[in-house]
């Protein structure tokens, strides 16, 4: 790929970003109280990097078993959507968005050469885009917009101010996303982003104040849960930073304890602030709503398609507060299996590195995923690229000969220090 070509690809890339966060044009269908997406702009610039690498790019001659079962799962996935979208649903404007967000790994993990993000500087921007959103989105919450809404295809956004009869009865930061729980789940992400990448801050303390920016984002939505699923990234980076290797058995058992003991301070202060906002014996309304939405999952096997906000699951609720039952009950119980099993072959291969900060990512991604319906379709291209620079990036090989390089010559300068040190007390 030549220089100007991976300038283009970091543009696609970077514009998805924005239109994502700060200009999320979607256009909808309503009618008979009906109402779902139909065009997004991110989901547009999506297949429009999807074309272009495959105009322009090569195939890496790669085998990869990962990547073999990831397509071969997702073509089950998308064969069967099409299918009950022919023959019940009739909605085609899902698979435009997901087929865009999931075909997207695999371009990117075969087009995309080694050191590609560190040679075009794309990271920086990436982080500085998503702390930047946040200070912006806190300032206006501040100044009492509680929502901006792009609505209709349209440019000029709609402005929802708190206590206005188009929000909801409490003060909740959602700045462009629909709900506050999609917001959580971008935190959560973002919140990874920004650990991972922690070089790609100039100084320390701006990738700190980077995170503290997220948890304090986190705060203001008044969602329990994400400042939860925030917090859990968070603690599962610091357990991964922990010298365990280097430490002999008694210090490991210390330290093992002393965390254990700090997580259930935290855990404790954690459920009594939960318990104080929410009914945790039913999860708040949780758990009623599950039972409600399996029953009705299995009603409806082939799924209900564009009747989805139409039906009454539990009380007033009309969704089944998770993605993955969502995903059932909207377009069957098949898709939906296969969306779980295509997730999980995302996560087994995530854990080959960094175990604990990829268990504690994906434990708090999962638990936005499985508490409300906190991703809808027109989201996933953006949540794909994150799950792509967290977990399936190839990292420059040149730094990292590099870093060998230098430790061999290290050791090589120590032996050879030592062996001075010995001749010196020999003639001594």
């Amino acid at each position: 790929m030549a220089k100007n070509q991976e300038k283009v690809v970091s543009i696609f890339i970077i514009f998805i970003m924005v239109t994502t966060i700060f200009f999320p044009i979607r256009d909808q269908y309503i009618k008979k109280n009906i109402y779902y997406t139909t065009f997004s702009l991110p989901t547009l610039l999506t297949w429009g990097l999807i074309f272009y690498l495959g105009f322009i790019g090569k195939v890496a001659k790669e085998k990869s078993k990962f990547m073999w079962v990831y397509l071969g799962i997702l073509a089950l996935y998308l064969g069967t959507d099409i299918f009950f979208n022919f023959f019940y649903h009739h909605y085609y404007w899902e698979l435009f968005h997901k087929a865009a967000a999931f075909l997207l790994l695999p371009i990117l993990w075969y087009m995309l050469p080694e050191g590609f993000f560190e040679r075009n500087k794309v990271l920086p921007i990436l982080l500085g885009i998503i702390v930047f959103s946040c200070i912006v989105s806190i300032i206006l919450y501040y100044i009492g917009i509680d929502r901006i809404l792009f609505g209709k295809a349209s440019l000029i956004p709609q402005i929802v101010r708190h206590g206005e009869a188009t929000t909801y009865w409490d003060k909740r930061l959602t700045f462009t996303y629909p709900h506050k729980s999609e917001y959580g789940v971008f935190l959560v992400l973002y919140t990874g982003l920004c650990l991972k990448f922690k070089d790609s801050f100039k100084k320390k303390f701006l990738c700190y104040g980077s995170v503290f920016i997220m948890v304090f984002t986190a705060y203001l939505t008044n969602s329990v849960a994400t400042l939860v699923c925030v917090a859990v990234v968070i603690v599962g980076y610091i357990l991964s930073r922990l010298p365990w290797k280097r430490l002999q058995l008694k210090y490991k058992i210390s330290l093992a304890v002393v965390s254990l003991v700090m997580a259930g301070l935290l855990a404790a202060y954690g459920y009594h602030y939960v318990a104080a906002k929410r009914d945790l014996e039913s999860m708040g309304s949780r758990f009623p709503i599950w039972k409600a939405s399996i029953a009705a999952i299995l009603d409806n096997p082939a799924g209900i398609g564009m009747n989805f906000n139409k039906l009454v699951i539990w009380d007033v609720v009309t969704n089944c507060h998770n993605v993955f039952l969502v995903e059932m009950l909207r377009y069957s119980i098949p898709v939906g299996i296969l969306l779980i099993v295509l997730f999980l072959t995302m996560i087994l291969r995530s854990f080959w590195k960094y175990f604990t900060f990829s268990a504690a990512i994906w434990v708090g991604l999962l638990g936005m995923l499985c508490i409300d319906y906190s991703l809808k379709e027109f989201d996933f291209p953006m949540v794909m690229i994150c799950l792509f620079l967290l977990f399936f990036m190839k990292e420059e090989k040149e730094k990292q000969g590099n870093i060998e390089t230098r430790r061999k010559r290290n050791a090589a300068n120590s032996q050879e220090k030592q062996i001075d040190r010995d001749l010196l007390c020999s003639c001594n």
